[in-house]
Formats: structure tokens, C-alpha cells, sequence
């Protein structure tokens, strides 16, 4: 990398974004859908649900990062995630 501009060994990582599946619990899964008033589920839905709840967590954790990269930050603030959750359509009033 000589020209460039920057040592190779002081470039920078993108962080990745790791949720392992099993960590969410079907019992929290349960819990969550009976707040929404759902009785009962299946074992096919809830690892359906667990899938679908890991995907839409990484893309918020992914975009979150994004900004706090693009403003040259090392730590994730509160702004970042409510970006990161508009993103994905989710809008909060009174931030």
C-alpha cells in the first residue's frame, strides 16, 4: 500500500454484526407476542418470529454503525440509533 496515503497496519475495520439466533429465547419470544395479544404460538413460528426479529435487528445495528462511522465516532450515540431506526421506517417524536 505505499502511495497511498496510510499505513496498512492503521487502517480502520468495519465492526461486524453478530446475533446468534439461539441467544433469543422462545419464552421471551412468548412473552412478547402475548403483549401484542397473540395466545398461542407454534414452535415453527416462534423460530420463524426469531429469524425475522434477527434480521431487522441487524439491519438497525448496521445502519446504526454506519453513522457513528460517518461522523467519525467510537461510540454508538442515541442520535445514530434513532437514524438507524428511521432508516427502516421507524419514526420517534420527542427526541
Amino acid at each position: 500500500m505505499v502511495g497511498c496515503g496510510k499505513d496498512p497496519k492503521r487502517v480502520k475495520r468495519m465492526a461486524s454484526v453478530s446475533i446468534a439466533a439461539a441467544s433469543i429465547s422462545g419464552k421471551s419470544l412468548r412473552k412478547l407476542a402475548r403483549q401484542g395479544g397473540i395466545v398461542r404460538l407454534s414452535k415453527n413460528e416462534i423460530d420463524n418470529a426469531r429469524d425475522n426479529l434477527v434480521k431487522y435487528l441487524k439491519g438497525i445495528i448496521r445502519d446504526s454503525v454506519y453513522f457513528t462511522i460517518r461522523a467519525n465516532r467510537n461510540i454508538v450515540s442515541e442520535e445514530d440509533i434513532l437514524s438507524g431506526l428511521k432508516k427502516n421506517g421507524v419514526t420517534f417524536d420527542g427526541f
